[in-house]
């Protein structure tokens, strides 16, 4: 399994899997803004 397009946000898991999961590019995100919005790893577990 490989996954040649994704790419982390940061060193910090906490930080890099909601960016990586997140609509918003990886340029366009912010932790600030992404605690702020739903992601696939939410709508998954819900």
């Amino acid at each position: 399994l490989s996954f040649s397009q994704m790419s982390s946000c940061g060193t910090d898991t906490a930080y890099s899997l909601p960016c990586m999961f997140s609509s918003l590019g990886r340029s366009d995100y912010s932790h600030t803004q992404g605690k702020n919005m739903s992601n696939v790893l939410d709508e998954t577990f819900a």
